[in-house]
């Protein structure tokens, strides 16, 4: 067992030249984990969670698609029309893989 004290030269000594983390996934999961550990913590028990840390250049961030199931009761020419009015719309002939934050791809009626 390490004591309290060890325990905080251990991580200080492990993460005194990391200047900021980022949560890449999971973050809604890591601060619910947040919560319980603080409850825990005041009902004497650990006041703790895990996590892993990954560098920057170890890790490589897929795409996060989504499904769209209907279209509320629009006809594709409806929706694209919405749409346009919040965001830029472009047909493409090739697939679409964002390239810049914001950018999103979108299959619809067999085009992109």
């Amino acid at each position: 067992m390490i004591a309290e004290e060890e325990e905080f030269r251990f991580l200080e000594e492990r993460f005194v030249g990391i200047p900021r983390l980022y949560i890449a996934d999971g973050h809604h999961r890591s601060a619910a984990a947040s919560r319980v550990a603080k409850d825990r913590a005041r009902k004497n028990g650990s006041g703790g969670f895990l996590t892993v840390l990954i560098p920057h250049d170890q890790v490589q961030i897929l795409h996060y698609n989504r499904f769209v199931h209907d279209l509320a009761g629009q006809n594709n020419s409806i929706f694209l029309a919405r749409l346009s009015e919040v965001a830029a719309v472009e047909i493409e002939a090739e697939t679409v893989e964002p390239r810049y934050r914001e950018e999103v791809g979108m299959y619809l009626n067999r085009q992109w």
